[in-house]
């Protein structure tokens, strides 16, 4: 069964028509960017942050959303891919039960039913919250500077350019809910785990491809979140100092969420690794026994079901009863996650020109280097 997520969806609707991909990303552009742009011409307004040094404004749209696009197709080879490898994993009496989930999982992307919900919900949150939403806008010139009531950029913004990219962003993070949601039917399933598989993981490394690919859902968000302290170092006078805490916390929460769903597995690979200590450590027994048998004590050969009782035997018995022992709990692949932490650590790094210039970091680096 192939399940097609960038296919699906309003959006996917909404831009059926228009082949091209290029084509598409500036449509969306035109959209979302291009009418704020060219009203804020004729928009007169006395505010320090205008459309213009607004760099919050240009990164979502004219960043982001290319970067999102681009993305969109890149989603559905690797997910059936990992689709194809779970199938393998799961008992035989246990299938029918999996694609039960398959066609859920295939039902829910192909209607558009949480993108409408949550075009409901982002627009009666806007309704029902409106003097909040106003009076913490944190974007001057949506305001006329002689009634101070909201003007066409506001407006637009608020109720076309906001939730096209909000959109975007849940369109991602609704598969990843799809996913830790397939993941967790799965870890009640019955499955077959080789407990001296050579990844170490009893075959489950392969798990660790998703939610190294929805690292991109952790840089995306650390964009935004960026972006916005950006703002508040230019113009309001916040330091980078003061927000480090932030910073720190944010670069290594949305990795550890992004890799939660693996701990679904803990209680099947203890199981595993306790089976397998039971049943290598009796067979280990056994064959050493034999071993010594053979070479030390110099007795027949009774049983060849263990093999020929020499040195290489010996250590492929062993060899394989380490590998049982080095079996993780949680099957994590730390390299992943580590890459995974540095690409969420990425949209950070420009706030440090916010304080130094690149020249500055340089020497720092140098002089650092050579101390």
């Amino acid at each position: 069964m192939n399940i097609s997520f960038s296919d699906s969806g309003t959006l996917s609707y909404l831009l059926k028509p228009v082949k091209s991909k290029g084509l598409k990303i500036i449509l969306l552009i035109i959209i979302v960017w291009l009418p704020i742009t060219i009203s804020s011409f004729f928009i007169n307004t006395n505010s320090s942050v205008t459309v213009f040094n607004d760099f919050e404004f240009h990164i979502r749209f004219l960043l982001l959303i290319p970067i999102i696009m681009l993305m969109e197709k890149k989603v559905d080879k690797p997910f059936n891919q990992f689709l194809e490898q779970t199938q393998n994993i799961i008992a035989e009496s246990e299938k029918e039960k999996f694609e039960k989930v398959l066609r859920n999982i295939s039902y829910i992307t192909k209607n558009n039913v949480a993108e409408i919900i949550f075009y409901v919900l982002f627009y009666s949150l806007i309704i029902l919250f409106w003097e909040d939403v106003i009076n913490n806008a944190n974007k001057s010139y949506f305001f006329n500077d002689d009634t101070k009531e909201i003007n066409f950029i506001g407006w637009y913004y608020l109720f076309i350019s906001l939730p096209f990219f909000q959109l975007l962003i849940f369109r991602w993070i609704f598969r990843w809910v799809i996913w830790f949601w397939m993941l967790l039917k799965v870890s009640f399933l019955k499955l077959k785990i080789d407990p001296v598989h050579a990844d170490g993981m009893g075959g489950l490394e392969f798990i660790n491809l998703i939610p190294f690919l929805f690292s991109f859902l952790s840089f995306l968000i650390s964009a935004i979140i960026s972006t916005h302290m950006g703002l508040e170092i230019v113009y309001e006078g916040t330091t980078l100092k003061s927000l480090t805490v932030q910073i720190i916390f944010y670069t290594l929460f949305f990795p550890f969420l992004n890799y939660i769903p693996l701990t679904f597995f803990v209680n099947k690979m203890f199981k595993a690794k306790t089976e397998g200590i039971l049943k290598f450590g009796q067979l280990l027994r056994e064959h050493n026994r034999a071993y010594f048998d053979k070479w030390i004590y110099h007795k027949k050969e009774e049983d060849k079901l263990l093999g020929s009782m020499d040195n290489s035997s010996l250590s492929d018995i062993n060899g394989s009863y380490a590998s049982n022992q080095s079996l993780k709990l949680i099957p994590i692949n730390s390299n992943f996650f580590f890459i995974t932490v540095v690409i969420s650590a990425i949209p950070y790094m420009p706030l440090l020109l916010t304080q130094y210039s690149i020249i500055d970091l340089f020497k720092k680096l140098i002089i650092h280097f050579i101390s």
